[in-house]
């Protein structure tokens, strides 16, 4: 195999990078130098990484991709005037979070929990959180909006498909505060600012 066609291999097969190497989104060089052992494992060859980013620059000059994702959001909604509060887990915490998730329920406030191993993260209506009686919380965050994301269960089986929304939306320089998933929904929780740009990425393109 040559390097010409090991490189078509290697950026053909994958789409989105073919995307970046046609619109001059990707550095050739560092580029180079990543995929060089892939290239000879390919071709049973050495080569120059001089080498590799001229053949680079070859292939660039004359592919041309547009790369749209397969993801399709049946479904975007919003949510305003929210907060984050952010504690150290431990028992204490969890009790009063606990209560506060069945107030909310009762109340039916907008309410989300995500935890891991030593941290718990609760996100609600601004107004509910300022009236809880929490401990001091080690991060917290106001005003704050979320665009909930709706997919069909077969994107599931799709690789790289929550990737292709947090791309485009990096791409916009939109600052992602918090992230939130279930089975066929991501939650963005960003600036209140920001929402407007965000849902016209989202829906120009994946709807």
């Amino acid at each position: 195999m040559r390097l010409s066609e090991a490189i078509h291999k290697v950026v053909g097969d994958d789409q989105q990078l073919g995307y970046f190497i046609s619109n001059r989104l990707i550095n050739l060089s560092r580029f180079a130098s990543y995929i060089k052992p892939t290239l000879e494992s390919l071709t049973g060859k050495f080569y120059r990484d001089s080498a590799i980013i001229m053949a680079l620059s070859r292939y660039q000059r004359k592919v041309d991709v547009t790369y749209r994702p397969k993801l399709k959001i049946s479904e975007l909604e919003i949510h305003t005037e929210l907060a984050t509060m952010s504690f150290n887990k431990d028992h204490e915490v969890h009790e009063k979070i606990q209560a506060l998730f069945n107030k909310a329920m009762e109340e039916q406030e907008y309410f989300t929990i995500s935890e891991s191993n030593s941290e718990i993260t609760i996100i609600s209506k601004q107004d509910f959180l300022k009236r809880a009686k929490m401990p001091e919380p080690k991060y917290e965050h106001y005003d704050l909006s979320a665009i909930t994301i709706q997919f069909e269960r077969s994107m599931l089986e799709q690789s790289g498909a929550v990737a292709a929304i947090l791309q485009r939306l990096s791409f916009q320089n939109i600052n992602l505060i918090e992230i939130a998933s279930t089975c066929t929904e991501l939650t963005c929780f960003l600036e209140r600012e920001d929402m407007k740009l965000a849902f016209d990425t989202l829906h120009s393109n994946f709807m």
